[in-house]
């Protein structure tokens, strides 16, 4: 079972694609999480893992997760983050998990302390928004001048 938590200063919708994944011990699987920025700037964040039951902890490998690195969200942007892990075959030795047929990871995102990227990252939004603005501008006046020469 998948579940998902944002730390209050992280302006994110986070939530697992799925909620759950059929996995036997020793088979690999891919699980999705989605998160989305609501705040007009960008955002660096990292997330944290918990799985339940704990002794199930020591069976579960992450290949490949989000949570390797920080991830940064633009404005408004919506990334889908991939989860690639297996179950140790072990798992099946252990007789405290003998009787699990479900376990939990619960992944929560914070807001990193450095957000220099991010603030890099709208520094050039800002700049992309504005050249785009005097873009704008330049071509409504060039063509206010094609007006004016056709008349």
């Amino acid at each position: 079972m998948f579940k998902a938590e944002c730390d209050p200063d992280v302006k994110w919708e986070f939530e697992p694609i799925q909620t759950e994944v059929i996995v036997n011990a020793g088979e690999t699987a891919l699980a999705f999480y989605r998160a989305f920025n609501h705040e007009d700037f960008p955002i660096i964040g990292f997330a944290t893992y918990q799985i339940s039951p704990e002794d199930a902890s020591l069976y579960f490998s992450k290949i490949q997760c989000f949570c390797f690195h920080q991830q940064m969200l633009n404005p408004k942007e919506e990334l889908q983050l991939p989860l690639f892990f297996y179950l140790e075959p072990e798992i099946v030795d252990n007789p405290i998990l003998e009787k699990v047929n479900e376990i939990k990871v619960v992944y929560k995102f914070y807001r990193a302390k450095k957000q220099d990227l991010a603030k890099l990252a709208e520094e050039e939004l800002n700049r992309v928004a504005e050249n785009k603005r005097i873009l704008t501008e330049m071509r409504a006046k060039k063509e206010k001048e094609k007006q004016i020469e056709k008349k």
